[in-house]
């Protein structure tokens, strides 16, 4: 018969192996818990990101330039607040502006499209009225020139000798004997200068040859 000698510290390290191996499995839980829990995290902010940039690209963000700001002023200051939308629409959406801005006595209606004109009219005038500038492009200069002409309605005075004689050198023309007057042949006459046959002219010269 065999007897089986049990040794002593074999059976002193077994409960010690067996907690090793529940920390090791509870480690590992731990583990396993933590990286499904950051894929996860990582899954969600893919979507939220995807999201963001689809709300992005189909809703582009506010225009905040200095036309955008003041058109939007301008639309709200034209709403009428106490009034509400659902009761009057055109009130709540035009009643600040037609508060601010009646009708002139000179016109018959008024509206956003009549005020850009009358202004832009306005702006026209100073730009026609304003001084030559040695810059200006020459469609410019000659604008301004035509316009004085037009709104120069007082009649010209009566040229002296000397004035006549300016005259007479700028149109070239020669006062010859008899009181008559030789004028330069047809298309040579230079443009934008008055010609001979403007009867006050031709008085003018007769006078000062």
């Amino acid at each position: 018969m065999k007897y089986k000698v049990r040794d002593a510290d074999s059976d002193s390290q077994r409960p010690s192996d067996m907690g090793l191996e529940e920390k090791l499995e509870r480690t590992i839980r731990c583990s396993s818990v933590l990286i499904i829990s950051l894929a996860g995290c990582l899954v969600l902010l893919g979507v939220y990101t995807a999201v963001l940039l689809i709300t992005e690209h189909t809703n582009p963000p506010p225009c905040l330039t200095e036309a955008c700001v003041t058109t939007s002023s301008r639309v709200l200051s034209a709403l009428n607040k106490d009034i509400s939308p659902c009761t009057d629409f055109y009130e709540f959406a035009c009643g600040g502006w037609i508060k601010k801005n009646p009708v002139p006595e000179w016109a018959t209606s008024w509206d956003q499209l009549a005020k850009l004109r009358e202004q832009l009219t306005v702006d026209l005038r100073d730009l026609l009225e304003a001084g030559d500038e040695p810059n200006s492009p020459k469609s410019v200069l000659k604008a301004k020139a035509l316009y004085r002409t037009c709104v120069d309605t007082e009649p010209p005075a009566e040229p002296g000798p000397a004035d006549a004689a300016a005259q007479r050198g700028q149109c070239q023309l020669d006062v010859g004997g008899g009181g008559r007057t030789r004028a330069t042949p047809p298309g040579t006459q230079r443009a934008g200068q008055p010609g001979a046959s403007d009867p006050g002219l031709q008085r003018a010269l007769l006078a000062a040859a």
